[in-house]
């Protein structure tokens, strides 16, 4: 294992420009879909109280809902260092890609339990992306310029 002196100066060595944008981009992606995780009741749950019928009750569920993602974020984040250990660009770009298969029952919301799995699952793999992109990020700066 490299000390981070000696990773820094492999990457500052090996890397071109390409490269950066490339880092840059997979960090992007990574954050804005955990972005969305996060704020996406926001303005999806006048939606949902139509959907489902909540009538008077959109508070309650819609807090019922946004419980889910955020226990799904909890969860993520202590799996995220088993799953990033396998590779951080790896867990970044599965995660995204599993989100935009995840993110199909959205349009399918046949009840709560199907939107409360589906924040469930979000939340999971917005932690997993959370913390490969800071990890991620992190190596890929130079020793020299971390702080």
């Amino acid at each position: 294992m490299m000390n981070e002196a000696e990773l820094g100066d492999k990457i500052k060595g090996a890397k071109s420009g390409g490269h950066y944008v490339l880092l840059t981009f997979i960090a992007l992606l990574g954050t804005t879909n955990a972005g969305c995780t996060l704020g996406g009741n926001t303005g999806l749950a006048d939606v949902w109280a139509v959907q489902l019928n909540w009538g008077d009750n959109q508070a309650f569920y819609t807090t019922v809902v946004s419980t889910f993602g955020v226990l799904g974020l909890a969860i993520g984040s202590i799996l995220s260092k088993m799953v990033t250990k396998h590779g951080r660009r790896a867990a970044i770009l599965w995660s995204n890609l599993a989100i935009c298969v995840i993110t199909v029952p959205y349009f399918f919301l046949l009840n709560i339990w199907v939107l409360s799995i589906t924040r469930f699952c979000l939340g999971v793999l917005s932690a997993i992306i959370i913390n490969g992109t800071s990890l991620y990020i992190a190596e890929a700066v130079p020793a020299k310029f971390r702080t």
